[in-house]
């Protein structure tokens, strides 16, 4: 064996050599450890990490970091100052730190940990500026440096702050979200967080769904969506519903509908007594105001097309048993008395059909219904009926489209129905001829 590896001749030969190399490993080996391994045993075990490597930058910060920031492995956004301990603690963890920053003088994060444990507001601020001058990634910085800004009235570098955190941590909305949202409910303010989102970075739609859900003035988000509209990025479809189901959950009905109608397209403005898009001209936007469409297992609802010029609203159904489905919309009628009517033809097998109603909504029982679909109605086919909404206890309608079932034997049909042309018009004052349904239940 020795003659073929020949370690005898070759330690004889070149002893000083041999040695170097082995001595060069070693160093590279424990290089690897320090560098590479003791980061991630800093994490679970600091003590034993800095006895081995004391020396090595990565390893420092990442203890001082976890004793300062217990939730640093969480990525949360607080900012706060560190745990309770004495001043002589906080002096020996910021010489520390120095000391590794000597080794490191432009790491990041040994910055920022330099700028928590500052004791004072000034050094602080210089720590974290740097800091987030040499990486976006230091969200803590730019976390601190948001807050300051804000504080100081720099509305507009405080978005640039806000800006980097949400672009490099999306999942830190919960945390930054709510000084946006001082921002919004603030007139100054506001007028650079507009600009801001009309650029449309990359978290603004995100930014908007949440708002709603932090907000203490139900008239900021309306205020930040028209502020957008007539931009070449308004708020989307997603945002404005979200807004919508917010201000019918605090049931503030009147405010909705006048938001909606200050969000509507110019185009689609029509008379506040008129179903909205009753035509089905336009692809529902996903607004209570205008056509909510839920289907259900074995019930498909959508917009198809009626002839070549016009479309209407088609309801495919089983065969055999199908869930609860509705195609609703709704209104805000005053008192009066009003005229539901359209046009519908398909073809129905089952021991009921759909039918349209109209309720005040929080109310129990309906106001008006029509006839049920029932049957093979092949062509288009008048269908009307009368309702009087009360003066009490009705501020918002509903106009609903859904099977009149009511047993499970009933929940079985087969067939399709398309419902056009459909519209509410006032009748005059006093009650109607005749109001299919009745009044009951409608306080």
């Amino acid at each position: 064996m020795r003659r073929i590896v020949g370690l005898d001749s070759v330690f004889e030969r070149r002893p000083l050599r041999v040695v170097a190399l082995g001595a060069l490993g070693a160093a590279l080996a424990w290089a690897i450890v320090t560098t590479n391994i003791m980061p991630h045993v800093a994490e679970r075990a600091p003590g034993v990490a800095l006895l081995l490597a004391s020396d090595n930058p990565n390893v420092v910060f990442g203890v001082v970091d976890r004793k300062i920031n217990p939730d640093s492995a969480a990525e949360s956004a607080a900012i706060v100052a560190p745990p309770a301990m004495s001043r002589s603690a906080r002096d020996r963890l910021r010489r520390r730190a120095q000391s590794a920053l000597l080794r490191s003088p432009l790491d990041a994060r040994g910055l920022r940990i330099l700028g928590q444990l500052a004791p004072e507001e000034s050094a602080a601020a210089d720590f974290m500026e740097l800091a987030a001058r040499h990486s976006l990634n230091e969200y803590r910085a730019h976390h601190w440096l948001l807050q300051k800004r804000l504080s100081e009235g720099r509305y507009a570098e405080a978005l640039l702050s806000a800006d980097i955190v949400l672009r490099t941590r999306p999942q830190l909305m919960p945390f930054i979200a709510p000084y946006l949202e001082r921002m919004a409910e603030d007139r100054t303010a506001s007028i650079a967080l507009e600009r801001m989102l009309a650029r449309n970075p990359p978290w603004r739609e995100r930014f908007l769904t949440h708002l709603p859900s932090i907000v203490s003035d139900v008239r900021a988000p309306l205020r930040l969506m028209l502020a957008l509209k007539n931009t070449a990025h308004p708020a989307g479809a997603e945002s404005q519903r979200r807004y919508f189901e917010f201000l019918f959950e605090r049931r503030v009905y009147d405010f909705a509908y006048y938001a909606w109608r200050q969000l509507l397209p110019p185009e689609r403005a029509q008379n506040e007594a008129t179903l909205y898009n009753g035509d089905f001209a336009f692809p529902p936007s996903g607004s209570p105001f205008d056509w909510l469409l839920r289907s259900g297992a074995g019930a498909r609802i959508d917009i198809a097309s009626a002839s070549e010029d016009s479309r209407a609203l088609r309801i495919d159904y089983g065969p055999g048993r199908v869930a609860p489905h509705v195609a609703m919309q709704f209104i805000k009628l005053p008192a009066g008395a009003y005229r539901m009517a359209g046009r519908y033809r398909g073809e129905i097998a089952g021991r009921r059909g759909p039918r349209w109603r109209v309720a005040c909504v929080n109310a129990n029982g309906s106001i008006g219904e029509s006839e049920m679909g029932m049957g093979r109605i092949r062509d288009w086919r008048h269908f009307e009926f009368e309702f009087i909404v009360p003066d009490k206890d009705c501020a918002m309608q509903s106009a609903r489209l859904e099977l009149d079932a009511r047993s499970p034997s009933e929940w079985i049909v087969a067939g399709e129905i398309s419902y056009a042309d459909l519209k509410i018009e006032p009748i005059g004052e006093g009650a109607p001829s005749a109001t299919v349904g009745g009044p009951s239940g409608a306080q």
